[in-house]
């Protein structure tokens, strides 16, 4: 199988020497002893996941101004919403020195 994007030979197929035969034999005794996969899904069972810190945070924010958004949409629409070119072009320059450090 090749990698479309680099047009290599992929490497996920091929067994990775004696790390991939030690896993291969660790499976197989797991599977023997009836371990594994029943253990794995208790324990994804048991995982949880809380997130009332963000939630908090999402409800924290204040709520914006709908009528100004509206506003500054016909404005923008209009051709009359104040723009200052130099203002934008220094804002780019700061931009550009930034990323490039």
């Amino acid at each position: 199988m090749t990698d479309p994007i680099s047009n290599q030979v992929s490497r996920l197929n091929t067994p990775a020497g004696p790390a991939r035969a030690a896993a291969d034999k660790a499976d197989k005794a797991d599977k023997k002893a009836g371990t594994g996969t029943a253990k794995t899904a208790k324990a994804v069972e048991s995982d949880s996941l809380e997130l009332s810190g963000v939630n908090q945070r999402v409800n924290n924010q204040p709520e914006f101004d709908r009528t100004k958004v509206e506003a500054i949409k016909a404005s923008l629409r209009n051709g009359t919403y104040p723009l200052n070119p130099r203002r934008i072009a220094e804002n780019f320059v700061a931009l550009e020195q930034m990323i490039t450090g």
